[in-house]
């Protein structure tokens, strides 16, 4: 349970967390590409490497971020008033 924490640091936490769940989706995502499209390119004679579109692949990366990271801060919203209503109060 995060009480205690402002609501910037939760919502930082919860973005900490939405981008290595990208890097690691992102990561086994490349493995599977590798592993699949380069043994196709060599049977369609395109060469061992298949192309390699760079702004198609920083904007799917783009998205693939917000897709992940957007609904996370989403949740991470409401909890924010959790604080405010179980925070301890000295005098």
């Amino acid at each position: 349970m995060t009480l205690g924490l402002s609501r910037f640091q939760m919502v930082r936490c919860v973005l900490y967390e939405a981008f290595a769940a990208t890097a690691v989706g992102v990561g086994l995502a490349a493995i599977t590409a590798v592993a699949c499209l380069v043994p196709l390119s060599i049977v369609l004679k395109a060469g061992a490497m298949p192309g390699f579109d760079v702004p198609w692949t920083i904007g799917v990366l783009a998205a693939a971020t917000l897709a992940v990271a957007v609904p996370s801060v989403m949740t991470a919203h409401p909890m924010s008033s959790v604080q405010e209503q179980f925070a301890r109060r000295t005098p």
